[in-house]
């Protein structure tokens, strides 16, 4: 069940508070341009299929949801959340707080990760339940993972069944 639209106040395109969003983000992921900066998937088609067999590929599984980063700002007024799509639109999210994972009583500070935005169904209640579902950390607490070289060797490691 996709998800009409994305929870949140927009950030109007164009903006100054738009502007300086994209701009710490795109320094936070140590980018020279401010585009989207999730990955995007790509789809395998029937002429995919000897790249399939010759190469080893990292596949997961798609949701029926939306791609959207989560931005974790901390700076001079606290914590603020935000909602990122695919076409780097802004919205930021209300009465969120995320604990700092080495002092709970602290908040998180700039953090950025990737995930679907889904609509969980309990089957008892058939209550809907919108939920992140993450399956990437950009960047954690300042720390940027996109570049690390620890991330890089092990997954040359990883052996390939």
């Amino acid at each position: 069940m996709p998800i009409p639209d994305l929870p949140g106040e927009l950030i109007p395109k164009h903006s100054p508070e738009e502007s300086w969003l994209k701009s710490f983000v795109a320094r936070l992921c140590q980018l020279e341009n401010e585009r989207f900066p999730g990955s995007q998937p790509v789809s395998f088609g029937t002429r995919d299929l000897l790249k399939l067999e010759s190469q080893d590929f990292w596949v997961c599984e798609k949701s029926d949801g939306i791609r959207v980063l989560m931005f974790v700002l901390f700076d001079q007024n606290g914590q603020k959340v935000f909602l990122i799509d695919r076409h780097n639109t802004y919205r930021e999210l209300t009465g969120l707080f995320f604990p700092h994972h080495e002092s709970p009583l602290n908040p998180l500070r700039n953090t950025l990760v990737d995930g679907e935005l889904v609509i969980d169904v309990d089957p008892r209640t058939r209550r809907e339940i919108t939920r992140f579902l993450v399956f990437d950390c950009l960047v954690v607490d300042n720390q940027n993972n996109r570049i690390s070289p620890y991330v890089s060797q092990e997954i040359e490691r990883m052996p390939f069944e």
